[in-house]
C-alpha cells in the first residue's frame, strides 16, 4: 500500500460503508468527495481489508453462496457478465 503521510487521514479513512457505499442503483460506487480527497486508492484498499470489506469480497466471489473453501472463484469474465446483467436489470426496474 502506498501510504501518503503528507497529511492526516480523514476520519472516514478505510470505512467501507463511507468510501464504497451502495448507491441508489444497488451497486457500490465511490463518492465524488472521496475522489477529490486524493487518498481514495489507499483508502479503498484499507476498506477492503477490513472485516466488512472481506465479507463484501466473499459475496462477490461466491464464497458466501455455498462454494466450498478452496474452490476457485468465478472467472473475471463471469463476474463482469454478472455485474453487467445486474446493471441492465436495475436500469429496467428504474424505467418501469
Amino acid at each position: 500500500m502506498s501510504e501518503n503521510y503528507s497529511r492526516p487521514r480523514p476520519i472516514c479513512f478505510g470505512q467501507i460503508d463511507t468510501v464504497f457505499p451502495v448507491a441508489d442503483s444497488g451497486l457500490r460506487e465511490i463518492p465524488d468527495a472521496c475522489r477529490e480527497c486524493g487518498l481514495d486508492h489507499d483508502c479503498l484498499k484499507m476498506a477492503l481489508q477490513s472485516p466488512e470489506g472481506r465479507r463484501f469480497l466473499a459475496e462477490k466471489t461466491g464464497q458466501d453462496q455455498g462454494a466450498a473453501p478452496g474452490d476457485d472463484p468465478p472467472s473475471p469474465v463471469a463476474g463482469f457478465l454478472k455485474r453487467w446483467s445486474d446493471r441492465k436489470l436495475a436500469g429496467r426496474k428504474r424505467r418501469q
